[in-house]
């Protein structure tokens, strides 16, 4: 829809981003509880949870921050840099999970230690592109089709608890945040627009359901509703923003307009 630098768009991806991260770390939490054995396990994992914090943000930013100002030297990642990052993802990621943490969780704190140049992102995402969305993605969906069994939700133990959840689920995100958007001085049509993006759950809520499955932490049914309202809620997320906000987004708002860079 071409959204990202406009308001509507940028203020609900600056929100999604928060969100996520929040998520994150109370992942990390649960998966570290959900793997201890006691109290003093789930301590150690805390402790090596937050050593691992410290060392890639005052040992391996300063480093990662040098490797991304050479990047934006000479104007792409070579293969050796690339290996680098390669190794680093994996190798935090092997730690995480040892510790007790799930390996995306390794990734993710290393992805917000890493560069934020124009160049050095351009290069990593083209490089990682082709790799996730042609050989990571599609394992990543059958797996989570093979764990899905949506035929026993039509059990009437099973629907209601479906229904209650797929109708919580969009009370809380979609009305929640159209509320809140309408306080803050928007339009009934725009804070519509921005619930019902923040209400699609999309590929995270997927990752997070897979964590907990494979953590014993819900089970089977309970993950096959959980996927079943993410896909609802995913799939609502742009008719709803299409009916609110109806010819304007043909016509160019002020809230859809383009956001302007070029002051200080």
């Amino acid at each position: 829809m071409k959204m990202v630098k406009t308001k509507l768009g940028s203020l609900t991806l600056i929100a999604a981003s928060i969100d996520d991260a929040a998520a994150w770390c109370l992942l990390a939490v649960l998966t570290a509880i959900a793997q201890a054995k006691s109290v003093i396990n789930g301590l150690y994992t805390g402790i090596l949870g937050v050593l691992f914090v410290l060392i890639i943000f005052y040992i391996v930013k300063p480093l990662l921050k040098k490797l991304g100002n050479r990047v934006e030297a000479i104007g792409r990642l070579n293969q050796g840099d690339f290996a680098v990052i390669l190794l680093l993802i994996l190798t935090c990621a092997i730690y995480t999970d040892y510790i007790g943490i799930y390996s995306v969780f390794g990734g993710f704190i290393l992805g917000i230690a890493s560069p934020r140049g124009k160049v050095f992102l351009k290069e990593i995402n083209e490089k990682f592109t082709y790799i996730v969305v042609v050989f990571l993605l599609p394992i990543f969906f059958t797996f989570s089709g093979l764990n899905t069994d949506l035929t026993g939700i039509f059990n009437l133990n099973l629907l209601i608890p479906a229904f209650v959840i797929i109708v919580v689920s969009i009370i809380g995100k979609y009305i929640g945040c159209m509320l809140f958007m309408k306080k803050m001085g928007f339009s009934w049509r725009e804070s519509s627009a921005i619930g019902g993006l923040m209400n699609a759950r999309g590929l995270m809520l997927l990752i997070v359901l897979n964590i907990g499955l494979s953590y014993n932490m819900i089970t089977h049914d309970l993950y096959s509703i959980l996927v079943l309202m993410t896909v609802i809620t995913t799939m609502l997320a742009m008719p709803i923003y299409k009916y609110s906000m109806g010819k304007r987004q043909k016509a160019g708002s002020k809230s859809s307009q383009k956001l302007d860079y070029s002051g200080p």
